[in-house]
């Protein structure tokens, strides 16, 4: 019976580990791109805006970027659809900010 040479081993082990990297920030980026777009239709829903399809171009290119938490992301979609109608910051948005739903899930992290 041959043996598989310790080179060959460790090679295979090197690249499995980097592959379950990647599929883990993969998965990872995908979560913050969907808290993203919620945060972007939530903002829609609380102003009562009627969905264009500028806005369904935002949500279908919504960003995959790399955040910690989901809670940034959800915020910045909330954002980019205030941006994106023009519509400024107010009171409500700072307290719809504030019952953003990932955030009891990032603290429990």
């Amino acid at each position: 019976m041959e043996t598989i040479p310790v080179q060959t081993l460790i090679t295979i082990v090197v690249i499995a580990s980097v592959l379950i990297l990647a599929l883990a920030a993969s998965i990872a980026l995908d979560r913050n791109r969907e808290a993203w777009k919620e945060g972007y239709e939530h903002a829609l829903n609380v102003h009562r805006l009627i969905p264009s399809p500028r806005d369904e171009a935002n949500i279908a290119s919504a960003p995959r970027k790399y955040a910690q938490n989901r809670g940034p992301s959800w915020k910045d979609g909330y954002k980019s659809c205030l941006k994106a109608h023009g519509l400024p910051m107010t009171e409500r948005d700072s307290q719809e900010m504030r019952s953003d739903p990932y955030a009891s899930m990032d603290n429990a992290a």
